[in-house]
């Protein structure tokens, strides 16, 4: 099965370039239009993305140029719905993001793959990343960039689980080859968390049999038996030991003691034309890494309401650190992970997929 995801990840890339180079044609007819228009009425654009003033975004994007209300800038981001994007929910309910001149859409994404043509084809300006995704995904030519950080995990506070049913028999990596294992995507952090995971410990990941299951419908699988064991994230997975399942563990932790589990990307090209408004969701992501720190107890009933969760379901538990950026460090563990899986290959300048880009990789 996995074998087979990858072929298809191949195919929709291949499809999203051709797709991406008539996108860019439609761009290029557009501004060269407006460049006429603004010549022949004699008006002065200016692009004062987070500045003072009404802002005025470059035409090469989906971004309202339109005012929200004391001169926001609004865009959308594609996020998660539990702890991995709740720096983000933090900064919209407490007014980060409009502190930092923002008018943030948060739109939920429960299958993050199908993100970076979301952003390549101008629907989202941000997207949440997995490095699992978004290393392959650049590689073979989608112009994609990490602009902002995310959660980093630890083993302080854990945040990805295997879950299993009580008294399913299952303790470890080795009991995971032939049953059917739920995971959110097919690529991605929790598939490749789990089979590095399962290589570490001397399985043959190879014959882990995954299926595809959205974090909400994780539980309702594994007490059905659709599925007999899931890679969650919290609260999902949290929830599911307190209604009786049992946890083996975290298996990203088996890559490092700390790393970043998610981060923003967005299309370079955007990115480039809009190094203000990047800056002000970096800020805004520190910020709200403070309050959360700060203020665990609100940041969890926060949490409550963005995953749909009883407030009982996410008290106590354990919040991790949000980062301002990715970093080209974690970005290097993951290209040796990837490339251990056999799904990657190459030296990438990964300076270059950090924004802003850095010196050295």
């Amino acid at each position: 099965m996995q074998h087979r995801a990858r072929q298809e990840s191949n195919v929709a890339m291949a499809s999203l370039s051709s797709g991406r180079q008539e996108v860019q044609g439609r761009r290029r007819a557009r501004r060269r239009g407006a460049r006429f228009v603004a010549a022949v009425a004699g008006v002065a654009l200016v692009a004062t993305a987070c500045g003072g003033g009404a802002p005025s975004v470059s035409k090469t994007s989906s971004v309202s140029k339109t005012s929200s209300g004391g001169g926001l800038v609004s865009i959308t981001m594609g996020v998660s719905a539990g702890l991995p994007s709740l720096s983000d929910y933090v900064a919209r309910a407490k007014g980060i993001f409009a502190k930092n001149g923002l008018n943030v859409t948060i739109k939920p994404e429960p299958n993050i793959a199908i993100i970076p043509a979301a952003l390549t084809t101008g629907s989202l300006q941000f997207g949440i990343g997995a490095q699992s995704i978004f290393l392959p995904a650049v590689a073979k030519g989608l112009p994609l960039v990490a602009t902002a950080g995310g959660e980093e995990e630890s083993i302080k506070a854990p945040t990805n689980a295997v879950i299993v049913p009580k008294g399913s028999g299952i303790t470890g990596p080795a009991g995971l080859v032939g049953p059917r294992i739920g995971v959110p995507a097919a690529i991605g952090t929790f598939a490749d968390c789990l089979l590095y995971w399962m290589h570490s410990h001397g399985v043959n990941y190879k014959a882990a049999n995954l299926a595809v299951v959205a974090f909400p419908n994780m539980a309702g699988q594994l007490a059905a038996g659709s599925i007999q064991a899931a890679v969650a994230t919290e609260p999902y997975w949290n929830a599911m030991v307190k209604a009786g399942d049992v946890t083996l563990g975290d298996p990203c932790l088996s890559i490092a003691p700390v790393l970043q589990d998610s981060f923003l990307m967005s299309d370079v090209t955007w990115a480039r034309a809009h190094s203000n408004i990047v800056k002000a969701v970096q800020t805004s992501t520190t910020e709200a890494n403070s309050y959360i720190q700060a203020h665990p107890v609100q940041a969890r009933q926060i949490l409550a309401q963005a995953s749909g969760f009883n407030a009982s379901v996410t008290q106590g538990l354990p919040l991790p650190v949000y980062t301002g950026a990715e970093s080209v460090s974690d970005l290097r563990n993951w290209v040796h992970i990837l490339t251990v899986l056999g799904v990657f290959t190459g030296k990438p300048n990964l300076a270059q997929l950090v924004f802003p880009p850095q010196t050295k990789s």
